[in-house]
């Protein structure tokens, strides 16, 4: 059994800068939009958790990699 935290990741930035990675993520579908934080030199994933109808709602954090089509995208975008 995993401790809490244990495979979790975090948000590496704040709620603003967030926001900003956020409208202009990336992604195949709504429900996981992606981005690279050039600040901290990750990608982020942004996971769709939508409350309800009039609140559209994503949760943050940073990742250690990206699928691979979505990785592509970025690295041609930051030229990392």
């Amino acid at each position: 059994m995993a401790l809490w935290g244990e495979d979790a990741n975090i948000l590496e930035c704040s709620d603003e800068e967030a926001q900003v990675l956020l409208n202009t993520a990336i992604g195949d579908s709504v429900k996981t939009l992606y981005n690279y934080d050039e600040n901290n030199k990750k990608y982020i994933e942004f996971k769709y958790e939508n409350v309800n109808e009039y609140n559209i709602t994503y949760h943050g954090y940073h990742v250690g990699d990206v699928p691979p089509p979505i990785k592509k995208r970025l690295e041609e975008k930051f030229n990392i």
